[in-house]
């Protein structure tokens, strides 16, 4: 917590007849600067370095200063911003973001995608389309390939963009389910081999109760991702040492939030065709070999670990939500031993970020991922169910002795809440 230090000093009462003495403080910095040679485009180009050498909060105090010397340049309130999301000053990004839209709306129209993507509901949407006008205008007047190819694919991001803000945050609006399939038409339109644009439109599909459409979707997008995986894995140390051309699969290697989506909508479609686990399974094992550290993925390993299995399986319970949730297919293979590996992990992670927000924000903080530890819990306690006798109908991975493994602290326990390791 900043300390003010007004607070510091004794209270001197307002004077109503004395100005305040203006100070000189500013006109001396900018003689020194002057002096030194310092420019804003100096600045600058220091900043890009510091991002070059992935310094972000080094790149942030060159921009920072590049501005103060130029308060109106928008190139450089729009680099700050980028620098500033990167950092998570998601509220500093925003103020920076309008300020430039309202100063130059139509210079590097990218900002107003990264506006889009800070802001919620209708006002996100305004911000996309604001974005999607002004890039439309520059791919008309654009006749250099890959410039247009570039072009295209942000135009398509943001159609894809618009599509799940009225799946989420305006659902209930009576337009959405045409808004979104304009959205995502417009989107292939551009781009028809676009993996946004096909994810969006399997989410889109699956949202609609089309889970058979959504599953050829999202299986097809599996293994264009798979295939880039692959290539961009084979490329040798030789071959980047060298500076050897990287083929073209690398400018469509896909991010890890967007990887993650795969798999979820994976493991959401796999009740229409049960080797959409295996599918999950294998592309979310490649992502945390690049980021162990990510619970979620965790979570999402376990989850397709049980192939289909949920809590809802356990508990007799009879509500919808349990009734439309994925049910267990005889051809699944329900892996215990890994299910718990992962839901244990995922749970450990989460209880080292619980501790670490009671450390920063105090013991009554909330925590952000209770719901998700409350499922994890819940996933658990399945496991513990399902190993004392296992699932009638189901395939189950066994340890070297034939019966369904459980580790060694839970097997002598009588109570299965109490041998799972789930209240810490």
């Amino acid at each position: 917590h900043t300390v003010c230090l007004k607070n510091l000093c004794p209270h001197f009462p307002k004077t109503a007849t004395m100005a305040p003495k203006k100070s000189d403080k500013g006109k001396k910095k900018a003689a020194d600067n002057k002096a030194s040679g310092v420019t804003p485009d100096k600045l600058i180009e220091q900043g890009n370095v510091a991002l070059s050498n992935m310094e972000v909060e080094l790149a942030e105090k060159f921009f920072s200063r590049a501005l103060s010397m130029a308060p109106q340049d928008t190139n450089i309130m729009d680099a700050l911003a980028d620098v500033q999301i990167q950092l998570g000053e998601s509220d500093k990004a925003v103020q920076l973001l309008l300020q430039s839209t309202s100063i130059a709306p139509s210079v590097n129209p990218f900002k107003w995608l990264f506006l889009g993507q800070l802001q919620s509901e209708a006002e996100s949407v305004k911000s996309y389309r604001t974005g999607i006008e002004l890039l439309t205008s520059l791919l008309q007047n654009e006749s250099e390939a890959d410039a247009r190819q570039l072009l295209s694919k942000q135009i398509a991001k943001a159609h894809c963009s618009i599509v799940e803000i009225y799946l989420t945050d305006l659902c209930y609006d009576e337009d959405a389910e045409t808004t979104c399939e304009k959205e995502v038409a417009s989107a292939l339109a551009l781009c028809p081999d676009s993996l946004d644009g096909l994810q969006t439109l399997a989410s889109l599909r699956l949202s609609q109760v089309r889970k058979g459409e959504a599953a050829k979707i999202i299986s097809s997008v599996f293994d264009r991702i798979s295939h880039i995986r692959q290539v961009v894995s084979a490329r040798t140390v030789v071959e980047e040492i060298s500076g050897a051309a990287e083929p073209p699969e690398f400018q469509d290697l896909p991010e890890m939030e967007f990887s993650i989506a795969t798999v979820k909508l994976l493991i959401e479609c796999a009740s229409e065709d049960p080797l959409l686990y295996s599918k999950a399974l294998d592309l979310g094992s490649s992502l945390l070999d690049e980021d162990e550290d990510n619970v979620e993925l965790w979570y999402l390993m376990g989850v397709a670990s049980l192939g289909g299995l949920s809590p809802c399986d356990s508990n007799n319970n009879t509500n919808n939500e349990c009734n439309n949730s994925t049910n267990n297919s005889n051809n699944n293979t329900v892996d215990l031993e890994s299910a718990q590996e992962h839901f244990l992990r995922a749970q450990s992670m989460m209880d080292r970020l619980r501790e670490e927000a009671a450390e920063q924000e105090g013991p009554d903080a909330q925590f952000m991922y209770q719901e998700q530890y409350e499922l994890v819990q819940e996933h658990l306690r399945l496991i513990a169910t399902l190993s004392q006798g296992g699932e009638g109908g189901m395939t189950m991975q066994t340890s070297n002795n034939g019966a369904a493994p459980v580790d060694e602290e839970y097997e002598d326990n009588d109570d299965e809440e109490e041998g799972m390791e789930v209240d810490k």
